[in-house]
């Protein structure tokens, strides 16, 4: 009887690890995957690439006030250094 307890807890303890690792490695693989999404955002926005940032920002193709920010930024990025205008 105690031996059935000792390997049931063995066992449950066995499948909280795993499930517990693999929330924890989902959660960081969300993380890495924004910081890629910034990553190229800024880099299409350093180099003047406004279709570049059109198409990284979702929605914005719909939405023409987002185009006009998107051109802003790609501008004054590529002309302003360090923001300064």
């Amino acid at each position: 009887m105690r031996r059935r307890y000792v390997i049931a807890s063995i066992g449950l303890g066995v499948v909280l690890f795993v499930v517990i690792s693999v929330l924890v490695a989902r959660a960081v693989g969300v993380g890495d995957a924004q910081t890629a999404a910034i990553t190229a955002l800024v880099k299409a926005e350093a180099s003047g690439d406004t279709q570049g940032v059109i198409s990284l920002i979702e929605g914005c193709r719909q939405d023409a006030a987002c185009r006009a920010r998107a051109a802003i930024a790609a501008i004054c990025s590529k002309t302003c250094p360090c923001g300064q205008q």
